[in-house]
């Protein structure tokens, strides 16, 4: 186990994935670096948890009531909780300040100054992070997307949102402003910290546009024939129709629909374009 750790906050309100226990599983094989604090009302007893995720049952009116609290303490100024955060996905704008929202959870869970935090998504699969990330390098900063971004748990890297002009009036309108993807992120560039490149390592793969629902990474453009995720290996590996193939830290499916075609696997399933499926159907490529 290493002695830092990386945890990824992650409110989810609504459904999850149809392929969230394939998202479980991946986060399993991370058990030595990663740890996801997943904070949500959606019955979870239909999923088995790994000993890597953290679940605390909190409704989206607790956390409305957390940001009116925080708004107060930090620039007092007082907003009634019912008009913040008025849907769901609007929680991508408190990203940021998760550290401070969720500060009783950390603290709970001995998250220490040493440790990373930050946040992530469950539209992904995970390979073996540790196999792309060491931790004895000292980042300041790992990752800056939307899907993956941790900072070293101390003020002086947490705290940037306190440099986002307007913040308030950004994280408390009822519309989604994507803060941690652009002003926020506008900031983290402005530092000198020393981070690891995330984007040089994981699979982001294009959204589908209507018909078109091709398999191509965002980086690479190269078509992919199919991914592979393996328990035994603990790994996931890109296969592209080139006959090329990269092992990868993540690939973020970005909400595209997939069918979820696995009844039960041992020790593998594959992703394609549009589906999961288990290493006994792969005919299907």
């Amino acid at each position: 186990m290493s002695e830092k750790r990386i945890y990824l906050i992650l409110p989810y309100y609504g459904q999850f994935p149809n392929y969230f226990q394939l998202y479980l599983d991946s986060v399993a094989i991370n058990k030595d670096i990663l740890t996801i604090i997943i904070i949500t009302d959606i019955n979870t007893s239909r999923y088995s948890f790994p000993e890597n995720v953290i679940l605390c049952t909190i409704t989206l009116d607790n956390i409305r009531e957390r940001l009116s609290v925080f708004l107060l303490e930090e620039y007092n100024i007082s907003i009634p909780y019912v008009n913040l955060i008025t849907k769901p996905y609007k929680l991508c704008d408190t990203r940021v300040i998760y550290h401070k929202l969720f500060k009783d959870i950390l603290n709970k869970n001995n998250v220490m100054p040493t440790d990373y935090i930050g946040w992530g998504d469950c539209d992904v699969i995970y390979g073996k992070i540790s196999m792309f990330i060491d931790l004895t390098k000292d980042y300041k900063n790992i990752g800056h997307h939307g899907h993956f971004t941790v900072l070293l748990n101390k003020p002086q890297y947490t705290d940037l949102y306190k440099k986002v002009e307007n913040f308030v009036e950004l994280v408390s309108s009822n519309n989604n402003m994507a803060i941690d993807e652009r002003a926020w992120r506008t900031i983290l560039f402005q530092q000198s910290f020393y981070a690891f490149h995330m984007s040089k390592h994981f699979c982001d793969i294009l959204p589908p546009k209507g018909k078109n629902i091709e398999f191509i990474p965002s980086v690479s453009k190269k078509q992919i024939s199919y991914l592979h995720f393996s328990k035994k290996n603990q790994s996931l590996t890109v296969h592209y129709e080139d006959g090329t193939q990269n092992d990868t830290i993540y690939a973020h499916l970005q909400k595209r629909p997939m069918q979820l075609e696995i009844t039960k696997y041992e020790e593998s399933f594959y992703i394609l374009k549009d589906k999961f499926i288990e290493p006994t159907l792969e005919k299907w490529f």
